[in-house]
């Protein structure tokens, strides 16, 4: 058996046997093509190997040698193996090496964060000191985490923020005032309708509703008809076609209500791509629905129940929900509160702040039914909802970007690795901005609210782009500690040789 073979008894989970005498563990087209990716950026020419042939195994032994002793690393390899492939070679890392083109990039899977605009916009205007270590820590196994909580870094000025917002609520459910005798006119009847709520067309139904009600495709090319902002006040009373098209959605938003009050979470369900907000709604009694109903819809609420009088369901719905005057208050103790105003005739949603279930619920809702629906999610992004939360959790595809992880960022996958541990017992490496420097323009000084004079920049762009934020790392960065005598320059510190996919962790 060859040597190779032994020594992949035991190491086939670290590396792939049928990778493991490639070079770099990876099929040599693979290898092919990310060289002449990386060489159409890099102009040095470090990772082409004209030395070797394609089909040419490379054997354990040709790196790790054995029989130096008990001490011995068998995993270290010196820099005069690693260049005996590479066709472009060098003194050492700090002569010859070539600068970290390709080191700088986007970190993906965690929050956009705008550090230039906080740094020169937010914290300036609360007159705060913009410190990296707010977010970035040290766990106390050493590692750096990413970002710490909502609540410890960014809650003291957002919470303001998001209660603006929401403060008013989020309308579920808003009827508006319908001219009836312009439904009869062009042949349509609207049996029950509170005479309260007839006369001129008049009155907005939220966005939440219309977005519901657009699950039906007659309702949805109806509600045209009210414009961007949904009102009713858009309809002409002697345009026919108009007409017609606003009995559509207010026969489709009859029937929404109906279904509320029959059973909450199916008419829910059979308007949403996604089960959570019929899921979360089972908290509120369907009695109190039902009471929604007989108090809007009084000569309709029997029919739609199936009652012979609805005096009996009335008293069993008031002793679940308290009227106080027209608002019905149910408050739920793992979310917000759920208000009916008889008066107006809407039903209102209070988020509790801060990642409440509902509101992330109806957002990811949004984003899977409606993401190729440009209008309606330009509607989300400007809705409540939306300047609350979407700006810092934004929808990507047809999914939202809700949160982050709290793991170090890697810095390149493949041949590159870096860990901050070690390096963090260095005193003046424990400031984040000694390697990580904010791109500053070279623009007039700007004297800010608080008495520094601060750089002229640019905060305009779009939020999340890190890698634009940052100037690249540089190679002078490092050279000063590694060095052969101090800490090291071998190419393995910095380098894996074995990047193909591994067996198991």
């Amino acid at each position: 058996m060859p040597q190779a073979e032994k020594c992949l008894q035991c190491h086939d989970r670290q590396i792939s046997p049928a990778d493991a005498l490639l070079a770099h563990s990876m099929p040599h087209s693979e290898l092919l093509q990310r060289t002449q990716a990386i060489s159409a950026e890099n102009s040095s020419d470090l990772l082409s190997i004209p030395n070797r042939s394609a089909n040419q195994d490379l054997q354990c032994a040709q790196c790790h040698r054995e029989h130096h002793g008990r001490n011995f690393d068998l995993a270290t390899v010196d820099n005069v193996q690693c260049q005996t492939c590479h066709a472009a070679q060098f003194e050492s890392f700090a002569h010859g090496h070539p600068e970290f083109e390709r080191l700088a990039q986007p970190v993906s899977g965690g929050l956009p964060f705008d550090h230039l605009r906080h740094l020169h916009k937010h914290f300036v205007e609360k007159k705060q000191e913009f410190q990296c270590a707010m977010c970035h820590q040290v766990g106390s196994n050493g590692v750096v985490v990413k970002t710490v909580s909502y609540a410890q870094s960014c809650a003291g000025c957002h919470d303001a923020g998001i209660r603006v917002a929401l403060g008013s609520g989020l309308d579920i459910v808003s009827l508006p005032v319908l001219d009836l005798e312009a439904f009869t006119k062009v042949g349509v009847r609207l049996d029950g309708w509170p005479e309260s709520l007839t006369g001129d067309f008049d009155g907005r139904i939220s966005l939440s509703t219309r977005l519901l009600l657009a699950a039906d495709p007659q309702v949805r090319r109806a509600l045209n008809v009210l414009g961007k902002d949904g009102d009713f006040a858009r309809v002409d009373a002697t345009d026919t076609d108009q007409v017609r098209q606003a009995a559509v959605v207010a026969s489709g938003l009859v029937q929404f209500v109906r279904g509320l009050s029959t059973n909450a979470r199916t008419a829910l369900m059979e308007r949403s791509s996604n089960p959570a907000p019929a899921a979360l709604i089972r908290v509120v009694p369907q009695t109190w629905w039902q009471d929604t109903l007989l108090q809007w819809f009084p000569d309709d609420f029997p029919q739609v129940l199936g009652l012979d009088s609805a005096a009996g369901t009335a008293a069993d719905a008031k002793s679940e929900v308290a009227d106080v005057s027209t608002r019905g208050t149910l408050s739920q103790s793992n979310s917000g509160e759920w208000v009916r105003d008889n008066e107006k005739q809407s039903i209102t949603y209070l988020p509790n702040g801060h990642a409440d279930p509902w509101v992330r619920a109806w957002l990811e809702t949004v984003a899977s039914q409606y993401v190729h629906d440009t209008e309606m999610l330009t509607a989300v992004n400007r809705s409540a909802e939306g300047i609350a939360c979407l700006e810092c959790h934004p929808i990507h595809g047809n999914a939202i970007n809700w949160g982050t992880s709290n793991a170090a960022p890697k810095v390149i996958a493949g041949f590159t690795k870096f860990r901050h541990e070690p390096h963090l017992v260095q005193p003046h490496l424990r400031d984040c901005t000694a390697c990580h420097q904010l791109k500053l323009p070279a623009e007039p000084e700007l004297t800010s609210t608080v008495g520094n004079v601060l750089p002229q920049v640019d905060i305009s762009h779009p939020i999340g782009t890190e890698a634009s934020e940052f100037h690249p790392l540089r190679k002078e960065t490092c050279v000063g500690c590694h060095t052969p005598t101090g800490a090291g320059d071998g190419c393995i510190q910095c380098h894996r040789y074995h990047i193909g996919n591994p067996v198991a962790p």
